[in-house]
C-alpha cells in the first residue's frame, strides 16, 4: 500500500498568483515573523491586508473599520503560540483559505488568483476571518458585487473546511 503524497502548498507557486496577492503573502510572512510565531496563518494575511496602504484600494470601498479589527487581530495573535525555531510554515488554516481562494479564481474564470479571490475565501473562513469580517458588514455576496467580473459564475463556490493542524510547507517565493 502506497501513501499519498504530501500536496503541494500553492505558495511553492508564485506564478499563480497576481502582484499583488503574491506580495500580500509577502506581507503576511513577514507578520508572522514579527509576531515570531512557528506559522503564517489567516490572522497575518489579514493583518497586512489592513496595515498595509497598498492594499487599500481593495478595503477602501468595503465597509470596514480597520482599527477595531486590527485591535481584534492583535489580541488574537497575543494569544497564539510562538515559534521555537527560524523557520516558518503555513498554517491549515491559510493553507485551505488559499484552496478556496484559488476555486473562487477558476469559477470566476481568472488566470491568476488576486486579492478579490483572497477577500472572498477571508469572508468564509472559520477560525478568525468570518468571525472578524462578518460584524463589519462585509459578506461574500456584497464582495460578489464589488469584485467578480461580468459574465463570471453567479454560483459561490463553497469550500470543503477542515482547520486542525499545521503542514510542513516553508514560505518562500
Amino acid at each position: 500500500m502506497r501513501a499519498d503524497p504530501v500536496p503541494s502548498s500553492l505558495t511553492s507557486d508564485p506564478d499563480r498568483f497576481s502582484d499583488d496577492a503574491w506580495e500580500l503573502l509577502l506581507a503576511a510572512q513577514d507578520t508572522a515573523r514579527r509576531w515570531r510565531h512557528g506559522a503564517m496563518d489567516v490572522e497575518h494575511l489579514l493583518q497586512a491586508l489592513l496595515l498595509e496602504r497598498r492594499f487599500g484600494r481593495w478595503l477602501d470601498r468595503l465597509p470596514l473599520d480597520p482599527d477595531r479589527l486590527l485591535d481584534r487581530l492583535e489580541s488574537f495573535c497575543a494569544d497564539q503560540p510562538g515559534g521555537t525555531g527560524s523557520e516558518l510554515y503555513i498554517g491549515d488554516a491559510l493553507e485551505d483559505l488559499l484552496e478556496d481562494a484559488d476555486r473562487c479564481r477558476a469559477a470566476w474564470g481568472a488566470g491568476l488568483m488576486d486579492v478579490p479571490h483572497l477577500l472572498v475565501a477571508l469572508v468564509r473562513e472559520p477560525r478568525i476571518g468570518a468571525s472578524l469580517l462578518g460584524p463589519e458588514g462585509l459578506s461574500e455576496d456584497l464582495l460578489l458585487r464589488q469584485f467578480r467580473p461580468r459574465g463570471a459564475a453567479a454560483a459561490s463556490v463553497s469550500a470543503p473546511v477542515s482547520y486542525t493542524h499545521l503542514r510542513a510547507h516553508e514560505t518562500g517565493r
